[in-house]
């Protein structure tokens, strides 16, 4: 597992190594599309990816099944909910349908887990 951790670490770095050089030498990309993608990246570690450790934390008291369900919904909601917020009913809609699939597949993993013995 130590070697694998590794490789995805190596791996991960490089190509972040290859993607900022990338578009700090290129001449298309502007200085307005960097600080987005910083800002991006900021973001995402600094509130979406701690945000979702702890929901999932919370939740896997409840089973991996709703854990999992739990999360992907958590997740769905904060991408989801200012498109609601501004885009009004059309991706309310699209919302509502993304937290019954979520569900869908939580129930049918756990009957299916349930009708296995495991």
């Amino acid at each position: 597992m130590k070697t694998v951790r590794r490789v995805l670490i190596a791996s991960g770095t490089l190509i972040m190594v290859y993607a900022v050089s990338g578009a700090l030498t290129d001449h298309n990309v502007k200085g307005g599309a960097l600080i987005f993608l910083i800002a991006v990246l900021i973001a995402h570690d600094g509130i979406l990816l701690p945000l979702m450790i702890g929901v999932g934390a919370v939740a896997t008291r409840f089973g991996p099944y709703l854990a999992a369900s739990l999360t992907a919904t958590a997740a769905v909601t904060l991408v989801g909910l200012p498109l609601v917020v501004t885009g009004g009913s059309r991706y309310a809609l699209g919302l509502l349908t993304c937290y019954a699939a979520i569900a869908v597949a939580a129930v049918t993993w756990e009957r299916l887990r349930r009708r296995s013995g495991a």
